[in-house]
C-alpha cells in the first residue's frame, strides 16, 4: 500500500529529538513537508532529516499538494488554532498532547473537524509503553481482582527559563506531565474519574504549577492518587491494588526506553512474579498506529475523545487547587482556573 504522506507543523526541539529520526522505522507514513515561521530553519531540518519540502506558511502546508494527513507540535497554546486549520483544509490530524489548554477549545476543535468528517486524534504516547500496555491487559482479563487504588508518579528537575513555567505557552506541570499521568489512570483502569482533589505548589516567579498531588475517587469504586513534579529529582512509576493480586512498575514513564523499568506482580500470598517487558520507541509506536488508522487497519486508542476526558480532569484539579476544595469531574469550569 502507497505510504501516507504527513506534513508536520512544527519543527522545535521535540520534534527534532522524537519525531523526525523515527519516521523511517515506520513503514506506512512518510514527512513530505515540515513547517517551521523560519524557512532557513525549515530547510536546515528538513534538509538534516531528508524531508522534500520545508515552509514558512502554514497555508502552503496545509495545501500542499503532496500532504495528506498533518502532525501538530506547536506549543500548547496554538493547539486549537492550528488543529482547526487542519479541520478547514480537511486533513486527518494527529495533535500532540494536550490536545488544548481548555476544555472548551477542546470542543472547538471537534466541532470543527466533525463539521468535515476528518479525523483528529491526540498524542498520548504512553499508551504505548510496554508496562503501560501489559497493566491494562491484567486488569481488563480481571486478573487483579477488583481494583481497590491505583497510584502513579512522575518528576523530574525542570529549568526555570524552560517554556514549562511560561503559563501563557501552556505550561504547567499538570498540561506537560499530569495529562499522562490522568490519561494513564483512565487508560489502564478502564474507569473515568470521578472527582478530585488537588494541590500545588505554584512558583512565584512565574505562577506555573511546579509540583501537584492529587488524590480522588474513580467511576469503578476505586481511589487514585497522582503526584507530578518540575522540581523534584527524575523518578517514575505506577502501582496497581487490586483485591486479588497488585501491579508495581518502576521508571517506566519516560519517553525513552530504560533498561532500569521493572513491571512485578504481588500476589496474595506476597510472592513476586516479574513480568519480562520488550524494549520499544513509543512515538514509533505511536506513529504506526496513525498510520494504520489512517489506512483502516485497526480502531484508534487516541480519539479527540480522550483528549477531552483527560482536559477535564486537569480543569477540575486547577479548580480544586485555586477554591481549596474537591471538585467532580464532568462539568466545564470557567477558563480563568487555567
Amino acid at each position: 500500500m502507497e505510504k501516507i504522506k504527513i506534513g508536520i507543523l512544527g519543527a522545535g526541539s521535540f520534534v527534532q529529538r522524537r519525531i523526525l529520526p523515527i519516521f523511517h522505522k515506520v513503514p506506512s507514513i512518510q514527512p513530505v513537508c515540515i513547517y517551521n515561521r523560519s524557512l532557513e530553519k525549515a530547510e536546515k531540518i528538513a534538509n538534516q532529516f531528508a524531508v522534500p519540502y520545508a515552509v514558512s506558511s502554514k497555508e502552503e502546508l496545509l495545501s500542499h499538494p503532496e500532504v495528506d494527513a498533518i502532525f501538530i507540535a506547536t506549543p500548547n497554546h496554538c493547539h486549537e488554532e492550528d488543529a482547526i486549520a487542519c479541520a478547514k483544509a480537511k486533513k486527518p490530524t494527529l495533535c500532540e498532547k494536550p490536545l488544548a489548554t481548555t476544555v472548551e477549545a477542546i470542543m472547538r476543535m471537534q466541532e470543527s473537524f466533525s463539521q468535515t468528517a476528518t479525523m483528529l486524534l491526540v498524542g498520548q504516547s504512553l499508551r504505548f509503553k510496554p508496562a503501560i500496555q501489559k497493566a491494562k491487559q491484567l486488569a481488563a482479563k480481571g486478573e487483579l481482582g477488583e481494583l481497590l487504588h491505583i497510584r502513579v508518579y512522575f518528576s523530574l528537575f525542570v529549568p526555570k527559563n524552560n517554556w514549562r513555567y511560561n503559563k501563557r505557552s501552556g505550561g504547567g506541570v499538570l498540561q506537560d506531565i499530569g495529562v499522562h499521568l490522568i490519561d494513564l489512570i483512565r487508560f489502564t483502569t478502564g474507569s473515568e474519574m470521578a472527582t478530585i482533589y488537588a494541590i500545588a505548589d505554584i512558583e512565584d516567579s512565574t505562577q506555573c504549577d511546579a509540583t501537584v498531588t492529587a488524590i480522588g475517587k474513580l467511576q469503578c469504586g476505586a481511589d487514585y492518587t497522582f503526584e507530578c513534579s518540575m522540581n523534584e529529582p527524575l523518578r517514575s512509576g505506577f502501582e496497581i491494588i487490586g483485591s486479588k493480586a497488585s501491579l508495581v512498575s518502576s521508571n517506566s514513564l519516560r519517553q525513552t526506553y530504560d533498561p532500569g523499568e521493572t513491571l512485578y506482580l504481588v500476589s496474595e500470598d506476597d510472592s513476586v512474579t516479574y513480568l519480562p517487558l520488550r524494549a520499544n520507541d513509543i512515538y514509533e509506536a505511536e506513529l504506526a498506529h496513525f498510520g494504520d488508522v489512517l489506512q483502516q487497519k485497526e480502531a484508534s486508542l487516541l480519539d479527540s475523545k480522550e483528549g477531552l476526558a483527560n482536559q477535564m480532569v486537569i480543569e477540575a484539579a486547577y479548580a480544586s487547587i485555586f477554591d481549596k476544595k474537591p471538585q467532580k469531574i464532568g462539568k466545564v469550569f470557567s477558563e480563568q482556573y487555567c
